[in-house]
C-alpha cells in the first residue's frame, strides 16, 4: 500500500527480503545456532562442542536449532570463558559452517592484520657480550 501525501511517497509495506546475502552467496535456507566466547586464560575464540567441552574449530561447534535453547545452555556455564555470545550459523559453502554476520566471521578467520608485520623479531646479537 502506497500513502501519496504531497508530493512524497511513503510505502507502508517492507520491500520483500532478497535471497543472497552481501557477498552474492546465495542466503542460506536453515539457520542454526553455536554458543561462542573468548578463553579466559588467552582470549582466544572458542566454540561450545556438544561434550560441553570448549574447541577453537568452529566446525566441530555444537548447533541448536533456536536461539532459545542456546540462551538456556549458555545460562548454565561456568566461568572459563568470557563475553558469551549465541550467534547464527549456516552451511553455506561446500557444506562448512559459517557464522552469517560479518563480525563473527571475522573472529573464526582470526586477526585480519598482522601487528608483528613491521617489527623486526630478530634476536640475533653481534658484538661483545658481557
Amino acid at each position: 500500500m502506497v500513502l501519496q501525501i504531497g508530493y512524497s511517497e511513503y510505502r507502508t509495506k517492507e520491500p520483500p527480503q532478497e535471497k543472497t546475502l552481501s557477498s552474492g552467496r546465495q542466503k542460506p535456507e536453515s539457520v542454526m545456532f553455536v554458543i561462542t566466547g573468548n578463553r579466559l586464560l588467552d582470549g582466544g575464540v572458542v566454540f561450545l562442542a556438544p561434550a560441553l567441552a570448549w574447541v577453537e574449530d568452529i566446525q566441530l561447534a555444537r548447533r541448536y536449532e533456536s536461539e532459545q535453547s542456546a540462551q538456556e545452555i549458555v545460562a548454565g556455564l561456568g566461568d572459563m570463558v568470557v563475553n558469551l555470545d549465541v550467534i547464527p550459523v549456516a552451511h553455506v559453502d561446500e557444506g562448512e559452517l559459517q557464522p552469517l554476520r560479518l563480525r563473527e566471521r571475522i573472529r573464526v578467520g582470526g586477526p585480519t592484520i598482522n601487528p608483528f608485520a613491521d617489527i623486526n623479531l630478530d634476536r640475533s646479537f653481534t658484538g661483545n657480550q658481557s
